[in-house]
């Protein structure tokens, strides 16, 4: 029998940028909008199926899908960065091989802001353009 207690350390405990590498997917599990090709939230949605409380409100966070209250995912890719800033270190460089990270990419000429993770066997995992998407990239981990 897994109790309450139990279930909120087993929760912490796979919150990891690994576990939530492995569980991005190209949709969102609460609200079932089309949001098109939305990086940032397939991404919010890997972190709250992996344990991370995206779904609480956060000053960082100013645009959410319309799931129902208490399940909402961050939809802008520059908000996600904010949030994950709070919770890991800013790198230039990708991680070492066997390490996950979140990353975030912002081209200079517009501002267009991509994220996703990179593996722990080093791949980018995300909508399709990678890492090497933006001018700038900083690496979460």
């Amino acid at each position: 029998n897994v109790t309450p207690t139990h279930e909120k350390e087993l929760k912490r405990d796979m919150a990891t940028l690994a576990n939530a590498a492995t569980l991005f997917t190209r949709s969102c599990d609460t609200c079932g909008e089309d949001l098109g090709n939305n990086c940032a939230h397939f991404a919010s949605n890997a972190l709250a199926k992996a344990g991370f409380n995206i779904c609480n409100e956060h000053p960082a966070i100013e645009a959410r899908c319309n799931a129902p209250k208490g399940s909402r995912r961050p939809i802008r890719a520059h908000d996600l960065r904010d949030w994950i800033a709070t919770k890991y270190t800013a790198h230039k460089a990708r991680p070492p091989l066997g390490k996950a990270a979140f990353f975030h990419c912002l081209r200079n000429k517009d501002s267009q802001g991509h994220v996703g993770f990179i593996d722990s066997a080093g791949n980018d995992v995300d909508t399709g353009p990678g890492s090497s998407f933006g001018d700038v990239h900083t690496y979460y981990y």
